[in-house]
C-alpha cells in the first residue's frame, strides 16, 4: 500500500488533554480582566477530539480491510477444495493452483503481521491517550481546588467588606447627625453671641456717653466751683456788721456747702456704678467674645471631622464599586468554570465513547486475527488433506479440536462426515444433505461452511478459538 496510515499519521499528534489542562489552568489563575478565549477551547477541544476520531476511523478502515482479505480467503479455500476435489481429472494444474496459494498465504501472512504491529501501535496509543487523560484529570482537580479556594477567600471578603461598609455607613450617619446638631447649636450661639455683643456695644456705647456726659459736667461744675472761688477770692469780703446776720450768712454758706458736698458725693457714686457697669459690660464681652473663638474652632473641628468623613465615605463608595466589580468578576467567573466543567464533562464523555469504540475496536481486531489463525490453519489442513488419510482414529485423539473439551476414551467418537476428523457432539451439530438421495450427514462448521458458500461462515457468530 502506498498510502500512509492513519494510524501512523496519529503518531505525529501531540497529547492534547495535558495542554488543554494547562491551558485552563493558565485562564483560571489569570486575571479577572482577562475572559477566556472561546476559540483557543473549541481548538483544543478539536486537538482531543479529532485525534482519537482519527484513530477509529483507521481502526475501521483496517477491520473493513481485514473482512476483505478473509473473505479472500475463504474464496481461496474453496477454490482450493474445488481444485483438491477435481485433481483426478486435472493433474497439470494442481502444482500452479497451489503456489498461487501459496503466494496468497505468504502475502495474507505479511499483511497479518503488519496489522498486528499497527495494532500494537494502536495499543501503545491508547495507553499514551490513557496516561495524558489520567494527568489532565490529576491537572485538572488542582485546578479546581485553587478555584475553589480563591472563591471561597473572595466570598469572605465581600462579606467582610459587606460588613464594614454597614458599619461605616452607620457611622457616617451618626456623624452627619452630629455634625448638623452641632452645627445647629454654633449657629444658634453664634447668633446669641452676636446679639449679646450688640447689645453690649450698644450698652457700653450708652454708658461711655453718660460717663462723657458727667465727665463733662463735672469739669463744668469744677471749673464753675474754680472761677467762683477765684472770684470770691477776688472779692472784697464784705462781712455784715452784725451778729445775727453774720450767722444768718453763715447758716447760708452751710447749706450751701451741704448741698455741694452731696452733689459731688452723688456724682461720685454715680461715677463708680457707671464703672462698675462699664467693667462688667466689658468683661462680659470678653467672655462673649472668648465663647464665640471657641464656638469657632469646634465649628472648625467640626468642619475638618465633616470633610474626613465625606473623605472616608468617598473611599467606602470607591471600595464598594471595587467590590460590586469583584462580585461580577467572581459570577463571570464562576460563569465559566460551570461553562467549562459542562465542556470537561462532555469531552470526557466523549473520550469514554472513543475509547469504548477503541476497546471494541481492539477486540474485533484481535478476533481477526485469531480468525486469521484459524483460517490460516484450516487452510494449511486443506493443503496436507491431499497428501494424508482424512480419517483419524479414536485412539489418535483425546480433545476436540474446535472447543478444546475433552473426550471420553470410554464411548465411541463422533467423525465429520467430510474431513474425517473427531469432534465433540455440539462441534459437529451442523447437518448436510449427503449422496443422491440427500441424506443428512454431521459435518463440522468449517466443513458445513466450504460445502455451504451461501450459508453464514462459522466464524460470523463468535471468533474461533485458537488454532492447534
Amino acid at each position: 500500500m502506498a498510502a500512509k496510515n492513519p494510524l501512523e499519521e496519529l503518531k505525529e499528534l501531540p497529547l492534547a488533554p495535558a495542554t488543554f489542562v494547562r491551558s485552563l489552568a493558565r485562564k483560571l489563575g489569570a486575571e479577572p480582566e482577562e475572559p477566556p478565549s472561546r476559540k483557543a477551547e473549541d481548538e483544543l477541544l478539536q486537538s482531543i477530539i479529532q485525534p482519537l476520531e482519527m484513530e477509529i476511523g483507521a481502526l475501521k478502515n483496517k477491520l473493513r480491510e481485514n473482512d476483505a482479505l478473509l473473505q479472500d480467503a475463504l474464496k481461496s479455500k474453496v477454490a482450493a477444495a474445488n481444485t483438491s476435489a477435481a485433481v483426478a481429472s486435472g493433474g497439470d494444474s494442481k502444482p500452479e493452483t497451489e503456489s498461487r496459494g501459496c503466494d496468497m498465504c505468504a502475502n495474507y501472512e505479511r499483511q497479518l503481521v503488519a496489522e498486528q504491529t499497527r495494532a500494537d501501535h494502536a495499543r501503545d496509543k491508547a495507553r499514551k491517550f490513557e496516561l495524558s487523560l489520567k494527568l489532565a484529570t490529576e491537572e485538572l482537580e488542582g485546578v479546581r481546588s485553587v478555584h475553589d479556594e480563591t472563591t471561597r477567600a473572595w466570598q469572605a471578603e465581600r462579606t467582610e467588606g459587606g460588613a464594614r461598609l454597614a458599619d461605616l455607613q452607620q457611622a457616617l450617619d451618626q456623624a452627619k447627625e452630629q455634625i448638623a446638631h452641632r452645627s445647629e447649636q454654633a449657629e444658634r450661639a453664634s447668633r446669641q453671641a452676636l446679639h449679646n455683643v450688640t447689645a453690649l456695644t450698644v450698652a457700653r456705647e450708652t454708658l461711655q456717653g453718660k460717663l462723657d456726659e458727667l465727665e463733662r459736667e463735672n469739669e463744668m461744675l469744677v471749673g464753675r466751683y474754680l472761677r467762683k472761688a477765684a472770684e470770691m477770692e477776688s472779692e472784697v469780703i464784705d462781712l455784715p456788721d452784725d451778729v445775727p446776720a453774720l450767722q444768718e450768712k453763715a447758716i447760708q454758706l452751710h447749706e450751701q456747702l451741704l448741698v455741694c458736698q452731696v452733689g459731688r458725693e452723688r456724682a461720685l457714686e454715680n461715677e463708680e456704678e457707671l464703672r462698675a457697669q462699664l467693667q462688667q459690660h466689658a468683661a462680659m464681652l470678653h467672655r462673649r467674645e472668648d465663647e464665640l473663638a471657641e464656638q469657632g474652632a469646634r465649628l472648625k473641628d467640626v468642619g475638618k471631622e465633616l470633610d474626613r468623613l465625606q473623605t472616608e465615605h468617598e473611599q467606602m463608595k470607591e471600595l464598594a464599586d471595587k467590590l460590586r466589580q469583584s462580585n461580577d468578576t467572581i459570577e463571570k467567573l464562576l460563569d465559566d468554570k460551570k461553562r467549562l466543567q459542562n465542556e470537561v464533562s462532555e469531552v470526557r464523555t466523549r473520550v469514554c465513547v472513543l475509547q469504548q469504540e477503541l476497546d471494541n475496536s481492539e477486540k474485533v481486531q484481535q478476533d481477526f486475527v485469531r480468525l486469521s489463525q484459524s483460517l490460516q490453519v484450516q487452510l494449511q489442513r486443506i493443503r496436507e488433506a491431499d497428501s494424508e488419510v482424512r480419517w483419524q482414529h479414536d485412539e489418535d485423539v483425546s480433545e476436540c479440536p474446535a472447543c478444546r473439551a475433552p473426550l471420553p476414551s470410554n464411548k465411541k467418537k463422533i467423525h465429520c462426515r467430510h474431513c474425517g476428523r473427531i469432534f465433540c457432539g455440539p462441534c459437529v451439530s451442523q447437518v448436510v444433505a449427503s449422496g443422491p438421495r440427500g441424506l443428512p450427514a454431521r459435518v463440522c462448521s468449517v466443513c458445513r461452511t466450504l460445502l455451504q458458500p451461501h450459508a453464514a461462515p462459522y466464524f460470523s457468530t463468535r471468533p474461533p478459538n485458537s488454532p492447534d
